[in-house]
């Protein structure tokens, strides 16, 4: 057991005097790859996606943005715009996220991912029918979130109901 933790130690030192480091967290290690794939390659939309989403799950926001927009700008793709619009929502940007998930619908209609997150913006956006609509949609798609999906429904379908009535009682 020594022995195997002699050599394990000594791997690590040399790894460390040589310069090479090991990625913290596999989003890490995927960031790394890919910037080295993009410094040889800087036209490889695939890879400033990899990063984006390596990056959303590190809530680098503002950094995934940037790597789906460059890879948008290379490759007109339903993912790219998806991926780019979590990056949005996070950020608090509703409207850009709308636009984004509404690209990403228009290229694959059949993605629950892209309607349950646009239904959350037009949920932050006080858009609540079309939340609603939305969150059927991505139900219907069999989004896994459902029981997410349904309480955010029934709060905004009794937030209408409410509205209706008082709009009826000031007549």
């Amino acid at each position: 057991m020594k022995n195997i933790q002699a050599i394990i130690a000594g791997i690590v030192l040399l790894g460390f005097a040589s310069g090479v480091r090991s990625a913290e967290t596999p989003e890490d290690a995927i960031i790394e790859k890919c910037t080295q794939t993009l410094t040889a390659n800087p036209q490889d939309a695939a890879a400033y996606g990899q990063r984006g989403a390596a990056y959303i799950k590190k809530k680098d926001y503002a950094k995934a943005v940037a790597d789906f927009t460059e890879a948008i700008k290379l490759n007109d793709k339903g993912d790219f715009y998806g991926g780019r619009g979590d990056g949005y929502r996070m950020l608090g940007k509703h409207d850009l996220a709308v636009a984004d998930y509404t690209a990403a619908i228009k290229m694959n209609g059949r993605h629950p991912h892209y309607f349950g997150m646009r239904g959350n913006s037009y949920m932050a956006l006080g858009k609540q029918e079309e939340a609603i609509a939305d969150m059927e949609k991505a139900l219907e798609l069999k989004h896994p979130s459902v029981e997410y999906f349904k309480s955010c429904i029934a709060k905004m379908q009794a937030e209408l109901k409410a509205k209706k009535a008082a709009a009826t009682e000031l007549k």
